[in-house]
């Protein structure tokens, strides 16, 4: 309510907007899509740290992503080679997308097998910025 206002009013905008996170922050972003789905039109969740509280996050992706009526919204998701309840929570995020196709919700997921947990920002950040806010000709 504050934040973004005070960004328009003193940056040249479209009126679209994203939220990026990596890791705990990154597992916001995924709470943010799932469970205030209208707050950004774009979100970009960098290895999300979905293990968290037994990965509830995770475990509720599917019963959100079912309800009626989604609105339209942008995810990028990534994973290093984390494997564990890391990729599990993934998974599980990646299986309800699945489930639960909605032409309004478009969803990239892109794991990084290479990089590690320490490593995986900058090379997925760079690719999904490029993609998620493509260069306008």
């Amino acid at each position: 309510q504050d934040l973004k206002p005070a960004v328009e009013a003193a940056y040249r905008t479209d009126g679209t907007d994203g939220l990026i996170g990596e890791s705990l922050a990154a597992l916001f972003v995924v709470d943010e899509f799932l469970n205030h789905p209208t707050d950004f039109d774009r979100y970009i969740a960098i290895s999300p740290s979905l293990w968290w509280g037994q990965q509830a996050l995770a475990k509720s992706a599917d019963a959100r992503l079912a309800a009626p009526n989604q609105p339209p919204r942008v995810l990028w998701l990534s994973i290093a080679d984390e494997g564990g309840a890391m990729q599990s929570g993934v998974d599980l995020v990646v299986a309800a997308l699945k489930a639960h196709p909605n032409p309004g919700v478009a969803w990239t997921y892109a794991p990084y097998p290479a990089e590690k947990h320490s490593t995986i920002y900058h090379p997925a950040a760079t690719r999904a910025l490029r993609e998620v806010f493509p260069a306008i000709p």
